[in-house]
């Protein structure tokens, strides 16, 4: 997925393994966590979900921080913890084992 942030806002896009495609929710700095699924937006802890095959099953939460964002890998990732500081204006690109490149735009069309 790719990670974009705007004032008041955090947006996701997911490229694969996703039932979604888009997710904006607000995010300011010292609001709660939001966890996020191969479904969408989910609480914590999550109702056990029925597993598709064509779905990556995961759970993350996500968060602004002061520096920038904060994401958990709760289910379904390498990662335990990430944090960076301001996100690229093209956005940092996320998968389960963290932050990783974009992919060209030539592979994407």
């Amino acid at each position: 997925m790719v990670l974009e942030t705007s004032e008041e806002a955090l947006h996701l896009k997911c490229k694969s393994g996703c039932a979604w495609k888009e997710l904006t929710f607000s995010a300011a700095v010292g609001d709660a966590s939001q966890g996020v699924d191969q479904y969408g937006m989910t609480p914590l802890p999550r109702n056990q979900s029925k597993e598709q095959s064509d779905l990556a099953n995961f759970v993350v939460t996500i968060k602004r921080t002061e520096d920038g964002v904060s994401l958990k890998g709760v289910e379904g990732t390498a990662f335990k913890t990430l944090t960076f500081g301001p996100v690229p204006d093209d956005g940092q690109a996320i998968d389960q084992n963290g932050m990783t490149t974009l992919a060209s735009k030539t592979e994407d069309e």
